[in-house]
């Protein structure tokens, strides 16, 4: 019998009396040392006839090597009849599955013309599928002719009506005149193979006209050759004071038949493998993905793996995950927030059992969509401030002409965070006021190419600026007569950039141009930069002319914030802040109607 490597053959498989041909390649695995399997090997023949056997594939084997021949034509007065067909190759299997062996049996004489059975199966029995009885001879006086051999059949399910898998047809009864075999004297044993035409040609199914005698099925398993794919993590998450909860997929082979062992069962580890334990994950929905929780553990970084297990040993492990089980933080009380000039200030009181936190963070997002703010938002999501572990409050600077939810949560080690505060839902946040008159200022400001002294109608100028409430706004004028340039967002590092035009119609002279807004604490904060005003209409002195009209840029206006825009004639443009701060955990998602929301509030601690 032929016992060569699933890894190097595969075999054709009929069905309803076609044999088709699959190739599988299989993936790079550890190969594991052989294990002692329950012995899987035999052969059945047709001799007598009428006999079926039903075998269960055991563990740890992946193919089974079969050698089918077909019984032999009947004889007729002397003459031999036709010779069967054999059919070898090699079939995928996986523990469980059930195989019916029917071998074929001898055509009958001339004496007794029957066509032979394959297995318990009868000419009378198939309702379906290819037909794998001898036909009937014929007892006649001038010409005698013998019934056709059975075939040798292996079906799928362990049962009658199941699939035919594979089969080896029998060979044609003979005729007493000495014409035999033909298909026209004897009981025809359908030799052809496949169901069809020939044989598939291919080194995987052979098949060959020499067998004689009785049908015969012979089998072997062929023990799997590799374990299973490892597992992939896809989370490991504290859950609760004590427990981790892992999600993670199953092998790629879980469900497909190849030289790899079946998955038996999972283990994890829970110490980077030096020791593993058994789980039972669960399923909860329709991907490949299972989810299992450990619980009893102490409080402490955890190096989480798991793996697959199979009769032959355990796959490789997964990719090492660290989870941290820690003591839940507690939620701040008593939280209120005032709006202020472009700022909220909260305020809190410390949880009872304040263990294990080392500051809180106050955060604010606004009540608009996301898609309509983006790109001159200064976050990639939410506005925040800190507070020490002692303090009760912080002031969130936020961009002017908005409502806000607010809420807080506790900080602890290694960026480990605390449940969100119930949110508060702030007035709308006013912005700063231009001052009537340039005020002296509270630092100098500057361009992106320093400070300069001179500027002409028309040209752009980027103002720069720091000191100011991270994330307010800040309002840009050109004074002595006000002249509104537009507004900005500062970044989280308290500076901004703004790009701003230099109106037309505006007098010759010396002007001020000004950022105005509020510092750290809230307080009014401004910066100044004198210039000469060159190449205009002269005017009085010290003023910027009483000419022409200037309109806000679409910045200046409620809800828009940060945005940046060009008014009508005469107006001013600028750019928001340029400053986006990594590590800020807002995340945003499509929503019902294609809004974007921020899922996330928080940012993760600094």
């Amino acid at each position: 019998m032929r016992t060569a490597s699933p890894a190097r053959r595969a075999v054709g498989l009929l069905a309803v009396g076609a044999i088709g041909m699959s190739t599988v390649v299989l993936g790079a695995g550890a190969a594991q040392a052989t294990p002692t399997l329950e012995p899987f090997a035999g052969t059945v023949s047709g001799d007598p006839g009428g006999q079926d056997t039903r075998i269960t594939v055991p563990a740890g084997y992946c193919a089974i090597d079969w050698d089918l021949r077909g019984a032999q034509g009947g004889a007729s007065d002397g003459t031999p009849g036709g010779l069967a067909g054999r059919l070898q190759g090699t079939t995928w299997v996986r523990e469980g599955d059930q195989y019916l062996l029917q071998p074929g049996e001898v055509g009958g004489s001339a004496d007794q013309p029957t066509g032979g059975r394959s297995g318990s199966t009868t000419s009378e029995s198939i309702t379906f599928g290819p037909v794998t009885t001898g036909e009937p001879g014929d007892s006649g006086e001038l010409v005698r002719t013998s019934g056709g051999g059975g075939a040798s059949a292996v079906r799928h399910g362990g049962t009658a009506e199941g699939l035919v898998l594979m089969l080896a047809y029998g060979g044609d009864g003979a005729s007493s005149q000495g014409w035999g075999p033909l298909p026209e004297g004897g009981g025809r044993g359908y030799n052809v193979f496949g169901g069809g035409t020939h044989a598939a040609a291919g080194e995987a199914l052979e098949s060959e006209w020499t067998a004689g005698g009785a049908g015969s099925i012979g089998y072997e398993g062929v023990p799997c050759e590799y374990s299973p794919e490892p597992p992939v993590i896809q989370h490991a998450l504290p859950t609760g004071a004590d427990a981790i909860t892992v999600r993670f997929w199953a092998p790629n082979d879980e469900r497909e038949l190849d030289a790899r062992a079946d998955v038996t069962g999972y283990e994890i580890t829970l110490d980077g493998g030096t020791t593993w334990r058994p789980i039972t994950p669960t399923r909860t929905d329709q991907t490949p993905a299972l989810t299992v929780t450990v619980t009893g553990l102490d409080q402490g970084t955890y190096p989480v793996a798991v793996r697959a297990t199979s009769s032959i040993g355990p796959s490789a492990a997964s990719t090492v995950f660290p989870a941290r089980v820690v003591r839940p933080l507690g939620t701040p009380t008593g939280v209120t927030a005032s709006v202020g000039t472009s700022s909220i200030r909260v305020a809190f009181e410390h949880p009872a059992d304040d263990s294990g936190i080392l500051g809180y963070t106050a955060s604010a997002f606004p009540d608009a969509e996301w898609e309509d703010i983006q790109d001159t938002w200064p976050t990639a999501g939410a506005v925040w401030c800190d507070a020490q572990a002692d303090e009760n409050g912080c002031l969130i600077g936020v961009p002017a002409g908005y409502s806000y939810s607010v809420v807080v949560y506790a900080r602890g080690e290694d960026g480990y965070i605390g449940a969100d505060t119930a949110p508060i839902v702030t007035e709308v946040v006013p912005g700063p006021q231009q001052p009537a008159a340039a005020p002296a200022g509270d630092g100098p400001l500057s361009t992106e190419d320093g400070r300069i002294d001179q500027v002409t109608p028309g040209e752009e100028v980027v103002l720069t600026g720091s000191g100011f409430l991270p994330f307010s706004t800040v309002v840009l004028t050109m004074y002595s007569t006000p002249t509104p340039l537009g507004t900005a967002v500062v970044g989280a590092d308290g500076t901004f950039t703004a790009t701003v035009t230099i109106p037309s119609g505006v007098a010759a002279g010396t002007h001020a141009l000004v950022a105005s807004g509020i510092d750290d604490s809230g307080a009014p904060y401004a910066l100044r930069m004198d210039v000469t005003l060159t190449g205009a209409t002269a005017g009085p002195a010290g003023t910027s002319g009483s000419t022409g009209t200037t309109v806000p840029t679409e910045a200046s206006t409620p809800g828009s914030a940060g945005s940046t825009g060009s008014g009508e004639a005469g107006a001013l443009a600028f750019t928001g802040a340029s400053v986006v701060v990594p590590g800020v955990a807002g995340l945003v998602t499509l929503v019902a109607g294609g809004a974007l929301v921020l899922l996330g509030r928080r940012r993760a601690a600094r």
